[in-house]
């Protein structure tokens, strides 16, 4: 969020490449502050995955949308930030079993609760 290098390789290591205007390392601080406060939730809902149940279902929402966002922006996505099909792909792939575990573990959690 803070290092200008950091987020230039984060940005790769995502698979995209782009113009590093001022704009668009404004915008890309404002995801990264997203995805901190997402992670810290996330590691808040992991611990007590039943206290934290809202969460849960929030975070499989989330990756849920990724994914419809991913294909029906595919293009976009492509000639805008330089992701491959096959990253994107790939990546909806990962959101996908991230979406179904989360799911998965919390109906299981609730089945087993005493």
């Amino acid at each position: 969020m803070f290092v200008p290098e950091f987020q230039v390789w984060c940005a790769h290591a995502y698979g995209a490449d782009f113009q590093w205007a001022l704009r668009e390392r404004y915008l890309v601080r404002i995801m990264g502050s997203f995805v901190f406060v997402i992670g810290t939730l996330s590691c808040l809902a992991a611990r007590s995955p039943l206290k934290s149940e809202i969460v849960v279902w929030a975070l499989v929402e989330f990756f849920i949308l990724r994914n419809i966002h991913r294909h029906y922006y595919g293009a976009e996505l492509q000639s805008g930030f330089g992701v491959s099909s096959q990253v994107n792909n790939l990546t909806s792939v990962l959101f996908s079993l991230l979406a179904l575990v989360l799911a998965l573990t919390l109906v299981r959690a609730k089945s087993q609760k005493p």
